[in-house]
């Protein structure tokens, strides 16, 4: 189960359980987690209970914070301790990392079916939970095959998910704070497609718009700004600031239709944005 909103306060935190997992602690939903990772590091150490407790991005500056929040009858471990997960070089620009993994006492080596470079530490952190379940024995431990097997299954829509769509092409995220967008935009720039973008943005009142607007703009041709259906939307007065030169375009339907064929179109900044995007574009299909 994956907890909504920080970890404390939510309902997924009234469920027992065995194993828990951290990937990172960012700066999103300052307005109630707190003003600072520290702040929001203690929020998200509270849900880690049970008898394993794994963090994937371990911050040495954050240790201590983690440590005092989480039950202190939980272990805290950090991925690496349990698995071995390398990206390994390719000899073209990809979206899809190449990573050799040990684990269980096994070796492989294959493509990550997740494009974007942040998907190894998600991998790494993914396969300790694993192994934690292993070696309290609530799971089989799994061959190489099955291992191979789910990775290569994997699917995660929305995130750098390529849609074909009436002679165009879309690339979809869901990167909605900066930590999200920071990643987004350094696999993209390492993947060669910088200057070979056009933009669909939207993003809520509450997300950091102008830096993400700054990481965005080196990267991406022409902009088009969109609103969304939400209270919560930001003002499209606001985001045509953040892009100089946009268009503004009616709706999310619209910003599509008038994508260029010729183009590689990102949609990005909102998941609200990315699951109004999908359902047009399956709907249309």
């Amino acid at each position: 189960m994956e907890a909504g909103l920080g970890g404390r306060w939510d309902a997924t935190n009234a469920k027992a359980h065995e194993v828990a997992l951290l990937t990172n602690v960012g700066t999103d939903h300052q307005d109630w987690l707190g003003p600072t990772r520290a702040h929001i590091a203690a929020e998200k150490a509270a849900a880690l209970r049970g008898r394993e407790a794994i963090v994937g991005e371990w911050d040495p500056s954050l240790a201590e914070v983690i440590r005092t929040h989480a039950d202190p009858q939980t272990r805290i471990s950090q991925a690496s301790q349990w698995v071995t997960v390398e990206p390994l070089p390719t000899a073209e620009a990809s979206l899809f990392p190449t990573v050799r993994a040990h684990a269980f006492g096994e070796e492989w080596q294959l493509q990550l079916p997740l494009a974007g470079r942040f998907q190894v530490h998600n991998y790494r952190l993914a396969l300790a939970g694993l192994g934690a379940l292993d070696q309290l024995q609530l799971v089989p431990r799994p061959s190489r095959d099955a291992l191979i097997a789910g990775t290569l299954a994997t699917r995660w829509p929305g995130r750098l998910e390529e849609i074909r769509w009436q002679g165009r092409r879309f690339l979809l995220d869901g990167a909605h704070n900066l930590e999200a967008m920071t990643a987004l935009t350094q696999t993209l720039a390492a993947a060669g497609l910088a200057g070979k973008l056009d933009l669909v943005f939207s993003c809520l009142s509450d997300k950091p718009l102008a830096a993400m607007a700054e990481l965005l703009r080196p990267l991406v041709g022409e902009v088009q700004v969109t609103p969304l259906p939400s209270p919560r939307a930001r003002d499209l007065e606001e985001l045509a600031r953040a892009f100089p030169g946009c268009r503004v375009a009616a709706s999310v339907a619209e910003a599509l239709e008038a994508a260029a064929p010729h183009r590689l179109t990102l949609v990005t900044g909102s998941l609200r944005l990315v699951g109004e995007a999908l359902s047009f574009l399956r709907g249309q299909a």
